[in-house]
């Protein structure tokens, strides 16, 4: 680990359990090209429009379920 990395992981564990689980998630987001909470939420909220405007666009949950 080089001594920027050590710094940080230091620093981290001078946080809170919550902070620290909050940092993870946000360190595991971006390495996996998740999006964030910033971006999840709108896009929620566009889906949710777009179901509001035409109930049919809707897939039943026993369809995606499946879908994986």
């Amino acid at each position: 680990m080089n001594n920027r990395a050590a710094t940080l992981l230091a620093e981290a564990m001078t946080l809170s359990d919550e902070d620290r689980a909050e940092l993870m998630d946000g360190l595991l987001d971006a390495e996996a090209g998740r999006e964030t909470d910033d971006e999840f939420v709108p896009e929620l909220d566009r889906r949710a429009e777009e179901v509001r405007l035409d109930p049919t666009a809707a897939i039943p949950w026993e369809q995606v379920q499946h879908m994986r």
